[in-house]
Protein backbone atom coordinates (compact mmCIF):
# COMPACT_ATOMS: atom_id res chain seq x y z
CA UNK A 1 0.00 0.00 0.00
CA UNK A 2 1.53 3.43 -0.66
CA UNK A 3 0.74 6.89 1.28
CA UNK A 4 0.19 9.90 -0.44
CA UNK A 5 1.17 12.98 1.70
CA UNK A 6 0.36 16.88 0.50
CA UNK A 7 1.69 19.90 2.72
CA UNK A 8 -0.22 22.74 2.05
CA UNK A 9 0.01 26.13 3.92
CA UNK A 10 1.10 29.70 3.59
CA UNK A 11 4.37 30.60 1.77
CA UNK A 12 7.32 30.93 4.63
CA UNK A 13 4.71 28.00 7.16
CA UNK A 14 8.00 25.52 6.26
CA UNK A 15 6.04 23.09 3.90
CA UNK A 16 9.55 21.89 2.12
CA UNK A 17 11.20 21.57 6.10
CA UNK A 18 8.50 19.27 6.69
CA UNK A 19 8.37 16.96 3.49
CA UNK A 20 12.00 16.80 3.73
CA UNK A 21 11.64 15.58 7.66
CA UNK A 22 8.48 13.07 6.93
CA UNK A 23 10.66 11.69 3.85
CA UNK A 24 13.62 11.11 6.46
CA UNK A 25 11.17 9.03 8.36
CA UNK A 26 9.38 7.13 5.86
CA UNK A 27 12.50 5.95 4.23
CA UNK A 28 13.73 4.83 8.12
CA UNK A 29 10.66 2.81 8.25
CA UNK A 30 10.20 1.58 5.04
CA UNK A 31 13.89 1.47 3.98
CA UNK A 32 12.60 -0.83 0.74
CA UNK A 33 9.76 1.53 -0.34
CA UNK A 34 11.13 4.59 -2.20
CA UNK A 35 9.66 8.16 -1.92
CA UNK A 36 8.50 10.16 -5.15
CA UNK A 37 8.46 13.41 -3.95
CA UNK A 38 6.64 16.29 -6.16
CA UNK A 39 7.49 19.72 -5.58
CA UNK A 40 5.57 21.74 -8.19
CA UNK A 41 7.81 25.23 -7.58
CA UNK A 42 11.01 23.37 -8.31
CA UNK A 43 9.29 21.19 -11.13
CA UNK A 44 7.74 24.91 -12.88
CA UNK A 45 10.93 26.60 -12.42
CA UNK A 46 12.60 23.56 -14.11
CA UNK A 47 9.71 24.13 -17.27
CA UNK A 48 10.61 27.87 -17.46
CA UNK A 49 14.30 26.80 -17.65
CA UNK A 50 13.82 25.34 -21.04
CA UNK A 51 13.50 26.39 -24.47
CA UNK A 52 10.07 26.96 -25.91
CA UNK A 53 6.87 28.67 -26.01
CA UNK A 54 4.64 28.27 -22.78
CA UNK A 55 8.09 27.60 -21.00
CA UNK A 56 9.20 31.46 -22.44
CA UNK A 57 5.41 32.63 -20.95
CA UNK A 58 5.90 31.13 -18.07
CA UNK A 59 9.06 32.57 -17.44
CA UNK A 60 7.67 35.75 -17.70
CA UNK A 61 4.92 35.60 -15.32
CA UNK A 62 6.97 34.03 -12.56
CA UNK A 63 9.35 37.31 -12.94
CA UNK A 64 6.74 39.31 -12.08
CA UNK A 65 5.17 36.81 -9.69
CA UNK A 66 1.98 36.14 -11.26
CA UNK A 67 -0.05 33.20 -10.26
CA UNK A 68 -0.02 30.77 -13.09
CA UNK A 69 -2.87 29.22 -14.88
CA UNK A 70 -4.32 25.58 -13.13
CA UNK A 71 -4.30 23.51 -15.98
CA UNK A 72 -0.12 24.33 -15.82
CA UNK A 73 0.21 23.41 -12.29
CA UNK A 74 -1.81 20.60 -12.47
CA UNK A 75 -0.13 19.00 -16.04
CA UNK A 76 3.55 19.41 -14.69
CA UNK A 77 2.44 17.51 -11.24
CA UNK A 78 0.27 15.08 -13.45
CA UNK A 79 3.04 14.29 -15.82
CA UNK A 80 6.04 13.59 -12.88
CA UNK A 81 3.66 11.42 -11.21
CA UNK A 82 2.38 9.28 -14.24
CA UNK A 83 6.20 8.81 -15.73
CA UNK A 84 7.44 7.79 -12.23
CA UNK A 85 4.60 6.19 -9.97
CA UNK A 86 5.04 2.83 -10.10
CA UNK A 87 2.80 2.35 -7.44
CA UNK A 88 5.80 0.84 -4.64
CA UNK A 89 6.87 4.52 -3.84
CA UNK A 90 5.06 6.85 -0.82
CA UNK A 91 4.47 9.63 -1.87
CA UNK A 92 4.95 13.57 -0.88
CA UNK A 93 3.26 16.81 -2.64
CA UNK A 94 4.96 19.44 -1.76
CA UNK A 95 2.83 22.96 -3.37
CA UNK A 96 0.00 21.55 -4.89
CA UNK A 97 -2.70 22.17 -4.44
CA UNK A 98 -2.14 25.59 -5.30
CA UNK A 99 -6.35 26.22 -5.83
CA UNK A 100 -9.66 24.33 -5.59
CA UNK A 101 -9.85 22.72 -9.19
CA UNK A 102 -6.15 21.43 -8.34
CA UNK A 103 -7.26 19.68 -5.31
CA UNK A 104 -10.15 18.65 -7.08
CA UNK A 105 -7.56 16.99 -9.32
CA UNK A 106 -5.57 15.56 -6.63
CA UNK A 107 -9.13 13.39 -5.57
CA UNK A 108 -9.08 12.15 -9.46
CA UNK A 109 -5.80 10.79 -8.24
CA UNK A 110 -6.72 8.93 -5.01
CA UNK A 111 -9.91 7.50 -6.47
CA UNK A 112 -7.69 6.04 -9.33
CA UNK A 113 -4.80 4.31 -7.78
CA UNK A 114 -6.01 1.25 -5.64
CA UNK A 115 -4.87 1.24 -2.17
CA UNK A 116 -3.31 4.70 -2.01
CA UNK A 117 -3.78 6.16 1.39
CA UNK A 118 -4.13 10.27 1.33
CA UNK A 119 -3.31 12.41 4.12
CA UNK A 120 -3.34 16.28 3.99
CA UNK A 121 -0.57 18.38 6.37
CA UNK A 122 -1.95 21.58 6.55
CA UNK A 123 0.89 23.95 8.42
CA UNK A 124 -1.77 26.84 10.06
CA UNK A 125 0.52 29.93 9.92
CA UNK A 126 -0.73 33.18 10.65
CA UNK A 127 -0.76 36.12 8.45
CA UNK A 128 1.59 37.42 10.27
CA UNK A 129 3.97 34.92 10.39
CA UNK A 130 4.18 33.94 7.31
CA UNK A 131 4.96 38.04 6.70
CA UNK A 132 7.48 37.70 9.24
CA UNK A 133 9.66 34.87 7.81
CA UNK A 134 9.07 35.78 4.56
CA UNK A 135 11.02 39.04 5.18
CA UNK A 136 13.43 37.55 6.86
CA UNK A 137 14.64 34.81 4.56
CA UNK A 138 15.42 37.67 2.04
CA UNK A 139 14.50 35.98 -1.40
CA UNK A 140 14.07 37.88 -4.36
CA UNK A 141 10.54 37.08 -4.73
CA UNK A 142 9.86 38.27 -1.10
CA UNK A 143 9.63 41.88 -1.40
CA UNK A 144 7.09 43.60 0.61
CA UNK A 145 4.83 43.89 -2.29
CA UNK A 146 5.07 40.25 -3.75
CA UNK A 147 4.23 38.97 0.09
CA UNK A 148 1.08 40.86 0.49
CA UNK A 149 -0.14 39.18 -3.22
CA UNK A 150 1.16 35.65 -2.27
CA UNK A 151 -0.95 36.12 1.29
CA UNK A 152 -3.88 37.39 -0.41
CA UNK A 153 -3.80 34.73 -3.31
CA UNK A 154 -3.50 32.33 -0.38
CA UNK A 155 -6.82 33.24 1.32
CA UNK A 156 -9.12 33.59 -1.65
CA UNK A 157 -7.50 30.79 -4.05
CA UNK A 158 -5.83 28.30 -1.93
CA UNK A 159 -7.71 28.16 1.45
CA UNK A 160 -10.99 26.52 -0.44
CA UNK A 161 -8.58 23.52 -1.48
CA UNK A 162 -8.00 23.39 2.53
CA UNK A 163 -11.38 23.32 3.17
CA UNK A 164 -12.33 20.76 0.21
CA UNK A 165 -9.33 18.71 1.80
CA UNK A 166 -10.88 19.23 5.41
CA UNK A 167 -14.07 18.28 4.53
CA UNK A 168 -13.53 15.03 2.49
CA UNK A 169 -13.25 11.24 3.32
CA UNK A 170 -10.70 10.65 0.98
CA UNK A 171 -8.58 12.35 3.24
CA UNK A 172 -6.70 11.89 7.02
CA UNK A 173 -6.83 15.84 7.78
CA UNK A 174 -4.28 16.97 9.82
CA UNK A 175 -4.29 21.25 11.25
CA UNK A 176 -0.73 21.50 12.66
CA UNK A 177 -0.25 24.36 14.53
CA UNK A 178 2.80 26.27 12.10
CA UNK A 179 4.55 28.85 14.73
CA UNK A 180 6.50 26.77 16.51
CA UNK A 181 10.50 25.68 15.93
CA UNK A 182 10.43 22.97 12.92
CA UNK A 183 11.51 20.06 14.89
CA UNK A 184 8.79 20.66 16.87
CA UNK A 185 6.05 20.86 13.79
CA UNK A 186 7.80 17.20 12.60
CA UNK A 187 7.30 15.71 15.82
CA UNK A 188 3.37 16.98 15.97
CA UNK A 189 3.28 15.67 12.36
CA UNK A 190 4.35 12.12 12.94
CA UNK A 191 2.46 11.88 16.34
CA UNK A 192 -0.99 12.48 14.45
CA UNK A 193 0.03 10.58 11.55
CA UNK A 194 -1.46 6.82 11.04
CA UNK A 195 1.51 4.78 9.58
Amino acid sequence: MSKLFIFIGRSGCGKGTQAELLKKVLVEREPDKPVLHIETGKLLRDFAAKPGYANDLVRQAMAVGQRLPDFLAVGIWMRALIENFTGKENLIFDGSPRSLLEAQAIDTVCRFFPELTATVIYLNLSPESARRRLAARGRGDDATEAIEKRLRWFDEEVMPAVEHFRASSLYQFLDIDGEPAPEVIHQAIVSQLSF
